[in-house]
Formats: structure tokens, sequence, C-alpha cells
């Protein structure tokens, strides 16, 4: 289990969370998706078997 952030461009208001909804829909290992404030936007929970697995999503 490893945790990403994501900052994105338009994180704030209802289109910028529906398009990071879209996109982490096709991350299977993505298990959880936090919205955050400051810095980070997003931070994700995937589940990876290795590093390079980590490294491929």
């Amino acid at each position: 289990m490893v945790f990403v952030t994501a900052r994105t461009k338009s994180a704030h208001g209802s289109a910028g969370s529906q398009t990071c909804t879209r996109a982490v829909q096709d991350i299977a290992e993505a298990v959880q998706v936090y919205r955050m404030g400051c810095e980070t936007d997003y931070l994700l929970r995937e589940v990876v078997s290795d590093i390079n697995d980590y490294d491929r999503v």
C-alpha cells in the first residue's frame, strides 16, 4: 500500500472534482481518494505489489 499526492490546476470547484473522479476511476490500484487542502489537492491510497507496480501506476 502506498499514498500518492496529486495536484491539479482546477481542483477547487465541482469541475475539478469531476475531472479527478473520472481520472481516478481508471486507476484500478486506487482504493481511496481524499480531497485535501493546502499544497496537495488529492491524496490517493493505492495497493501495489512492488516498486515496479508503483512506477507503472
